[in-house]
């Protein structure tokens, strides 16, 4: 059963997408293995229809149950509850709030000028390169 919910193609372009450890082993390309990690735990795919978030420091997760539970998360779940972390399986209208709270780690964004003059150093590199290989 596939899920529908894609990291990779519906959050890929802003936010980092990795792999869980171990996942060549198991099925190649599976979005059931895809991670967003993020600077206070990561975000995954939970089930079929919500996805999962992991914050593994003691503060964070702390405030995070107790709005949780006060309700101020609809949509929210309290999956586990450990003594220093907490697991919360949500919907996806939640993403941006909750890769906020968890800090995901963003791609690197660069401008048409930025890109323009990376590849002219480059461009310089590989010439200074390629002309002390050959002498």
């Amino acid at each position: 059963m596939e899920t529908t919910i894609d990291l990779k193609a519906k959050y890929g372009k802003k936010y980092r997408v990795q792999f869980e450890e171990g996942h060549m082993a198991l099925e190649k390309d599976s979005v059931w293995f895809q991670v967003i990690p993020c600077r206070n735990g990561d975000i995954f795919i939970y089930d079929e229809t919500r996805l999962g978030g992991c914050c593994n420091r003691v503060k964070i997760a702390a405030r995070w149950g107790r709005e949780i539970d006060g309700g101020l998360w609809p949509g929210c779940e309290i999956i586990q509850r450990g003594d220093f972390e907490i697991m919360v399986a949500f919907l996806p209208d939640l993403f941006q709030r909750v890769a906020t709270l968890l800090r995901a780690k963003m791609k690197r964004q660069y401008t048409p000028e930025q890109i323009a003059r990376m590849s002219e150093h480059l461009k310089k590199v590989r010439e200074k390169i390629g002309s002390s290989v050959i002498s």
